[in-house]
């Protein structure tokens, strides 16, 4: 008898997991529907939306190209710089929860090392790649191309 129950239990969890999923999919699908229908429904040219969306970014009628690449670099190098930080975060955790066990200890003090030295070259990297476009912006105003 208590196999029999046992079964019902967990044919009605199975159930219930079925009838969550099914309305998580149509509240997500109504949220969709209600994010771009105004756009479809209004007919708008999709090229006004993405040249707002560059003015909202600041890149309205930037064609220089050491400003777009200096932008790029940021970005890689903030990301690259945020990654090093939870590897930072992550092996401070690690000592914390390692309990005075010698080798568990050893690998987050690597871990904090290794993040620290990262971030020292990710820095580095930033002050260079600011340097060169700074230079090569100050070089493409002295000469314009024709």
């Amino acid at each position: 008898m208590v196999f029999l129950t046992d079964k019902i239990n967990s044919y009605n969890k199975t159930r219930a997991n079925y009838h969550f999923a099914f309305v998580f999919v149509v509240i997500v699908l109504i949220g969709l529907f209600l994010i771009v229908a105004p756009s479809i429904l209004a007919q708008e040219n999709p090229l006004d939306a993405l040249q707002s969306t560059a003015e909202t970014a600041g890149l309205k009628g930037e064609t220089d190209v050491t400003v777009i690449i200096g932008r790029i670099i940021n970005i890689v190098l903030g990301f690259l710089g945020l990654i090093a930080v939870v590897i930072i975060i992550i092996g401070g955790f690690m000592w914390m929860t390692s309990g005075g066990d010698e080798p568990k200890i050893k690998k987050a003090k690597d871990l904090i090392l290794n993040g620290v030295i990262g971030l020292l070259i990710i820095v580095i990297s930033y002050a260079a790649a600011r340097f060169v476009v700074e230079r090569l912006q100050e070089v493409g105003k002295v000469a314009p191309a024709p």
